[in-house]
């Protein structure tokens, strides 16, 4: 669906906007520290990992929007490539487990 719709702005002040930053500044500085994935070769250069073996398993590697690897206390995460370009907000895409969960913890319409 797609459509538009009348809309205004108003400016004002927010109430408790200086808590509201302080607030977003601590939630970021206390998330996990990330690297891109392609540095797992150089953090552990003796592994022998193949960064391809990722995804080369999967029927259509090239449909895998994003994966990571989480060791260490770092999180190694990859792009976000779409059929239509780089996801220009990796870090806050809404991701669902369905491709962790076992088979028989999905709901029924799965």
């Amino acid at each position: 669906m797609w459509g538009q719709v009348p809309a205004a702005y108003a400016a004002g002040k927010v109430s408790g906007a200086e808590g509201l930053k302080n607030d977003a500044v601590s939630e970021m500085a206390n998330r996990l520290p990330t690297k891109p994935f392609s540095a797992l070769t150089n953090d552990y250069p003796g592994s022998g990992i193949d960064l391809a073996n990722f995804t080369k398993g999967r029927k259509s590697p090239e449909d895998v929007t994003t994966y990571g690897l989480f060791t260490s206390g770092v999180n190694y995460v990859s792009g976000c490539p779409t059929h239509y370009g780089t996801y220009a907000f990796c870090d806050n895409m809404r991701l669902p487990s369905y491709s962790l969960a076992p088979k028989h913890l999905l709901p029924e319409s799965q």
